[in-house]
């Protein structure tokens, strides 16, 4: 069986409360510029080809909405009196990875004990008015590194609301909704300790410098009057677009499905729904109590030449709360990835063996070699009824540089004939 040829270009290369007033909202619009330069050293998007395009929060643009949109990447934080400060030093924020990263910097002749940003969504730039209120009300505790700094860690799913199985892009979404415009706001807050090297126990308090009064700062953007009854900060930022190469088409090479054991497995063209006798591919009906020991099974890709081919496996578990997850992989050396993935997990009768109609579907995988479809319902059937599954996935043929024209042998094919049987 001859493989499909594509022609592929080469692996991608490298690369609450604003000020609430007319004025706060008019400097939306007129201070948050686009970035001067485009950020190109961003590591998600140096060489991550599934991201052309999409937008990313640019640390060149972040800025400083109660104080007419300054540009700063490193609030002040201080010690002592904030008109005379007895020591001032600066936490610097910086986006690295699918992280915004808080780096608090020593104060001269002190050792810093602790350090603590308090952080919450005020909301999208471009929309103000539906701020959420101050204060902020969510902590990240820092930990210190071998410099003296202190580093916190914001997850860019924690800001945006989504949880830690989320896709890449559906992230850099929420952080950037108004694409290569402008992004979020964030209400910011810091505070922390710090020990003089002479008297190691005795804990000094600092925190974040209050904000400079909106038109109080000099030629040298130096501030001339802070506002001492605003305790807390805002960052705003926008974003850029990543210019990575875009991915080589994919070259689609079939359909697999997921196949248990001829105990376990049925036959989908024994069903009724819509194109059932028209498909192929299989179908399990676990019960929940089996689903919490876990089920298992080989992913078969069958082959315009009628061939059955076994292109990795698939697992499918549940957890305390009844949620259903579905894990693949395909073997290691094999030339194939995981293009999509589409799971059903309803009561029967089926009413269709169409992929896209099933209950899961994630089309957007860049190519991947596992998958772990998360967070299924585990439906409540009539008692007539149970739960069927059917576990299937597109399958991409890898395309490298110079990749020479093959055909397939028989190794690891099965004939039509023989191919996974299910005993009903």
């Amino acid at each position: 069986m001859k493989l499909l040829q594509c022609v592929a270009l080469l692996a991608c290369s490298p690369l609450a409360h604003a000020v609430a007033t007319a004025d706060a909202d008019h400097a939306v619009h007129n201070n948050l510029e686009p970035p001067t330069k485009q950020q190109l050293e961003y590591d998600l998007c140096r060489s991550d080809c599934s991201l052309h395009g999409v937008a990313f929060p640019d640390k060149d643009t972040l800025q400083l909405p109660l104080e007419d949109f300054v540009p700063e990447r490193c609030p002040q934080t201080y010690i002592g009196r904030y008109d005379k400060p007895n020591a001032t030093s600066n936490v610097c924020l910086d986006f690295a990875g699918q992280f915004l990263t808080f780096t608090f910097a020593p104060f001269p002749g002190y050792t810093t004990k602790s350090a603590i940003v308090h952080w919450k969504l005020a909301g999208n730039t471009a929309y103000p008015k539906s701020y959420a209120l101050p204060p902020p009300d969510h902590t990240a505790e820092c930990s210190p590194e071998g410099n003296g700094n202190f580093v916190c860690k914001i997850p860019f799913n924690n800001i945006v609301g989504l949880d830690g199985h989320a896709g890449l892009t559906d992230v850099l979404h929420g952080m950037c909704p108004n694409d290569d415009r402008e992004g979020l706001t964030i209400y910011l807050a810091f505070s922390g300790t710090v020990v003089v090297p002479a008297y190691p126990h005795k804990e000094i308090h600092f925190q974040q410098q209050y904000p400079c009064k909106p038109g109080s700062r000099d030629k040298f953007r130096r501030c001339t009057s802070l506002n001492s009854s605003q305790n807390h900060l805002q960052i705003s930022y926008r974003c850029s677009k990543c210019t990575v190469d875009p991915c080589p088409p994919p070259c689609e090479y079939g359909t697999a499905y997921g196949y248990q054991s001829p105990q376990a497995s049925y036959d989908l063209d024994t069903q009724n729904g819509t194109e059932c006798k028209k498909s192929w591919g299989w179908l399990e009906t676990p019960s929940l109590k089996l689903l919490k020991t876990g089920i298992s099974g080989t992913l078969y890709v069958r082959t315009n030449a009628g061939y059955f081919e076994e292109v990795g496996t698939w697992h499918a578990s549940a957890d305390a709360y009844d949620k259903v997850k579905v894990k693949y992989r395909i073997w290691p050396g094999l030339p194939y990835s995981l293009g999509q993935v589409n799971v059903d997990l309803a009561c029967l009768a089926v009413d269709s063996c169409v992929p896209e109609d099933f209950t899961y579907n994630y089309k957007w995988l860049g190519d991947v070699s596992e998958y772990e479809a998360r967070d299924l319902k585990f439906p409540k059937c009539l008692a007539r009824s149970r739960a069927y599954l059917v576990v299937s996935a597109e399958i991409n043929t890898i395309v490298t540089k110079n990749q020479p024209k093959t055909s397939l042998g028989a190794t690891g094919l099965l004939a039509a004939s023989a191919a996974p049987e299910a005993d009903h």
